[in-house]
């Protein structure tokens, strides 16, 4: 199935061009809108690999707008990427998180830690924009901010970062799911508990209980 959304083609193509993701339509909101903000939350799976979880946010006549998705490996043994755009007016800004979720620790990552090196030296006129202290995450992750001219630097290390993410992918082993999902819960666990923009923002919508089963599954946790 081919994942679409017009404001960010560009970068879901590379997904598109190697996975085979599955709309979950029983667990898909579709779309929600609740005070100045709508949206939707939308669940795929991949037979091969494991979970996409996508979130996209627009309020204040789309001049704020916030677009995620989250990938998350069941069964291959490969780190959980997590994308968040945002857009507020003429300041965009992109973050590219990659976390430990690996089983085997051991994993060689050395490819894409120096792609994401490469990327950052490229891009070092493009101002920072800080990413959260994580002790899931790994350091070669970025966060790139932009004004609006230069919104398209933006995906431009997105697409970088996700065809490196992609070909460590494809690297990776089987795993024991048994074993994936306890770290994977793990995880879970632990980003629902640091809460965030966004999460505030759906609890709002829908209440804790509610947005925190939405967020599990976009984790990658169906229960």
């Amino acid at each position: 199935m081919k994942i679409t959304d017009v404001y960010f083609d560009n970068v879901l193509e590379i997904l598109n061009n190697v996975f085979d993701f599955k709309l979950e339509e029983e667990k898909d909101f579709k779309s929600f809108k609740a005070y100045a903000t709508k949206g939707y939350i939308k669940h795929f799976y991949d037979e091969k690999i494991g979970t996409l979880g996508m979130i996209k946010t627009t309020a204040l006549l789309k001049q704020v707008r916030t677009y995620s998705f989250v990938i998350t490996p069941l069964f291959v043994d490969g780190p959980t990427l997590i994308y968040e755009y945002n857009k507020r007016g003429n300041f965009h800004n992109a973050q590219i998180r990659i976390f430990n979720t690996f089983i085997n620790k051991n994993v060689d990552c050395k490819n894409i830690r120096n792609k994401a090196a490469i990327t950052k030296r490229r891009y070092i006129k493009l101002s920072d924009q800080k990413l959260n202290n994580d002790e899931w995450l790994f350091d070669w992750s970025i966060g790139k901010k932009a004004y609006k001219k230069d919104a398209i630097e933006l995906i431009k290390i997105s697409r970088i970062y996700l065809a490196a993410y992609i070909e460590l992918l494809r690297s990776c082993e089987k795993c024991d799911k048994k074993a994936k999902n306890k770290i994977v819960k793990e995880f879970c666990d632990a980003k629902i508990k640091n809460n965030g923009y966004l999460f505030n923002t759906l609890r709002k919508i829908f209440g804790n209980e509610e947005a925190d089963y939405q967020l599990k599954m976009v984790l990658g946790i169906y229960e």
